[in-house]
C-alpha cells in the first residue's frame, strides 16, 4: 500500500509573530514511539493476503472538504477482505468497540485514470448505502495516539454494502439524503445532509488524481465511501443495526 497521509502539517500561527532574532521552533515531543513513516509501513504490513487495496472490489474512504493539494481531506484504501454484504454478523473477541457509521458509497464503473470524465455516470455505475463497522485493536482506543490509529487503519473494521442503485448526477448531492439509524427498534440517529461535503464531485476528481499518482488508480468494481453522515454511535452486543437512506434503501448488520 503506498503512503496515504491522513493529515497535512500546517505552520503554527504563533510562528508568524515578528521576531528580532532568528527563531526555530523546537520539535514537539511525541508520546508514541510510532513515527509517521513507521506508522504507514506498519499499516502496509497489516495488509496480508486478501487485503491488498489493488484487489478488485476493494474500497476507498474519502471524507472532508479538500483545499489546495487535498488539504483537509481524509483518504485511505480499505482492504478487500473487509467488504461484506448487508445482513452480516460481527461477533467474537475481535468485536469490542462496535462503532457504526452510515455512509453513501459509489461503485467505480470502469478503470479510471487521473482525470475523470465530465459526466459522473461515466465514471461510477452505482450508488449504495453502506455501514462502516469501526473497530480498534487498541485496548485504550480513545487514548491511543493519532499515528498509532493511522497504523490501525483509522479504526476500520469492515464495510457492509447495501443493494446498489443506478448512478445519477443527483446522487452526488448528499445534502438530499435523509438517514434513519436504528439499534433494534430504537432510533439512535436521524439527519438530513448535516455532514455532507460542499462539493463531492471535486473530492472524487481529486481522489482519482491522487490514487493514480500513487500507482493505484481506481478500478472497475471498487467502492468509494464518503464518510459518516451522523458520527459514530456505539452499539451493544446482540444489537441489530439498520441504516435507511432515502432514495437508496437500507443496509443492516448484527453484533
Amino acid at each position: 500500500m503506498p503512503p496515504c497521509p491522513d493529515r497535512l502539517t500546517r505552520p503554527d500561527p504563533a510562528d508568524a509573530i515578528p521576531r528580532r532574532t532568528p527563531h526555530r521552533r523546537p520539535p514537539r515531543p511525541h508520546p508514541d514511539p510510532l513515527a509517521r513513516g513507521p506508522a504507514r509501513r506498519h499499516r502496509r504490513g497489516l495488509r496480508g493476503p486478501g487485503r491488498d487495496p489493488a484487489s478488485a472490489g476493494c474500497g476507498r474512504r474519502l471524507e472532508g472538504r479538500p483545499g489546495r493539494g487535498g488539504a483537509g481531506t481524509l483518504r485511505r484504501p480499505l482492504p478487500a477482505s473487509g467488504l461484506v454484504a448487508s445482513g452480516a454478523s460481527f461477533t467474537g473477541p475481535g468485536t469490542r468497540l462496535r462503532g457504526v457509521e452510515a455512509e453513501v458509497a459509489f461503485r467505480v464503473g470502469r478503470d479510471l485514470g487521473a482525470d475523470l470524465p465530465a459526466d459522473p455516470t461515466e465514471a461510477f455505475d452505482a450508488v449504495l448505502p453502506v455501514i462502516e463497522v469501526c473497530e480498534s485493536r487498541f485496548a485504550d482506543f480513545p487514548g491511543s495516539d493519532p499515528l498509532a490509529q493511522l497504523a490501525d487503519f483509522q479504526t476500520h473494521g469492515a464495510l457492509v454494502l447495501g443493494a446498489p442503485s443506478p448512478m445519477t448526477a443527483e446522487a452526488l448531492d448528499l445534502r438530499r439524503v435523509e438517514l434513519v439509524l436504528t439499534f433494534d427498534d430504537r432510533t439512535v440517529a436521524t439527519t438530513r445532509g448535516t455532514r455532507a461535503p460542499d462539493d463531492l464531485w471535486r473530492m472524487l476528481r481529486w481522489l482519482a488524481a491522487h490514487a493514480a499518482g500513487r500507482g493505484l488508480p481506481l478500478r472497475a468494481g471498487q467502492v468509494v465511501t464518503t464518510g459518516s453522515l451522523h458520527g459514530m454511535p456505539l452499539a451493544e452486543a446482540g444489537v441489530a443495526v439498520t441504516a435507511t437512506l432515502s432514495g437508496l434503501g437500507a443496509v443492516a448488520l448484527r453484533f
